[in-house]
């Protein structure tokens, strides 16, 4: 049995530990955002000369005239568009606003040239500071999470079509709620309402399924694991409001992984870019949500039995006290 003073002690510990985590991955992450290989559309100049002088912060892709590299960043093909004829630069701020400085600053350098920045696709006025998507998805997260618990919780026994249509239910009820709050009551992410419930919808209902996977399979572990990869290493892996590319590629190429990134990135496409690039986060999320089906599939682990105790001795009958 462990004394006061040392239980104290470990709750201490594991507190600092969680808090260094947490700090370290949102500030490690999102304090000083570099531009990794960012897909530019390239018109009127070499794109590999272009990656040189630029070293190794841009992946130029080379587009045949203006029309064109302007379509590319509108479609999410390409993060932005360096137009050399005309000394300009296209960028989406919807797509990551807050990063759009640091890499103009950076083609200038490249390029040595004082480029005019337009903004093709902005954030809305009441999302100016870009970061209403990352806090949304971190509430459809959270939703999903509290979905999944309550549920096993006030009826374990359920069969799984049956489970299912209660999570369904329960995301229906959450991307209400969530899309209400964040376009009608707060104005922030306005333009889509209803493409925005759908995706609100699909995200709770698909992380929801891979959280109840989990939980079934590995109990409250499952669900621990799932809070900690989604939410305190995923929120910042997406790069939030400054977008993939502008934080460690290490760390990118783990968010790529995450339901997080690809909830945020169908918030962003669903809200500013009409519905454009939606193939490659909706598969994310459905993979997740087959790993959930399939854990829900297994028979939950078996629990260990505690040992029965040994019977009891049965006296003889007719026995002596003491006799052998």
């Amino acid at each position: 049995m462990k004394s006061p003073a040392v239980r104290v002690a470990v709750a201490y510990l594991v507190s600092a530990v969680v808090g260094a985590v947490i700090i370290g991955s949102f500030v490690g992450a999102l304090h000083h955002p570099v531009p990794h290989a960012v897909p530019l559309a390239v018109v009127g100049q070499g794109a590999g000369e272009l990656e040189r002088a630029a070293a190794g912060a841009v992946e130029a892709r080379p587009y045949g005239d203006a029309a064109s590299a302007r379509t590319a960043v509108l479609r999410r093909e390409v993060e932005a568009a360096y137009l050399a004829g005309e000394g300009r630069l296209l960028v989406a701020g919807a797509g990551g606003d807050t990063a759009a400085p640091h890499f103009a600053a950076t083609m200038r350098r490249a390029t040595g040239r004082d480029l005019a920045v337009e903004d093709v696709r902005p954030l809305a006025e009441g999302d100016s500071s870009g970061v209403s998507g990352m806090f949304y998805v971190l509430g459809l997260l959270l939703a999903a999470l509290a979905t999944t618990v309550l549920t096993m919780r006030m009826a374990p026994m359920m069969n799984r079509a049956l489970r299912l249509a209660v999570l369904a239910l329960g995301a229906v009820t959450g991307g209400l709620a969530l899309t209400w709050v964040v376009d009608g009551l707060l104005g922030a992410l306005t333009g889509a309402p209803f493409a925005l419930l759908g995706v609100s919808c699909g995200v709770i209902f698909l992380v929801s399924v891979a959280v109840n996977g989990l939980m079934r399979r590995f109990g409250p572990r499952g669900v621990i694991a799932a809070a900690v990869l989604f939410i305190p290493i995923g929120l910042p892996a997406s790069g939030g409001p400054f977008g993939a590319a502008f934080i460690e590629p290490w760390y990118a190429a783990l968010g790529y992984v995450l339901p997080t990134r690809s909830a945020l990135e169908l918030v962003r496409s669903v809200v500013y870019f009409d519905g454009a690039a939606l193939a490659t986060p909706l598969t994310v999320l459905g993979l997740w949500a087959a790993l959930g089906l399939v854990l829900m599939a297994l028979p939950p682990r078996a629990m260990p039995r505690p040992a029965a105790p040994a019977p009891a001795a049965v006296p003889v009958a007719g026995a002596a006290p003491g006799a052998h």
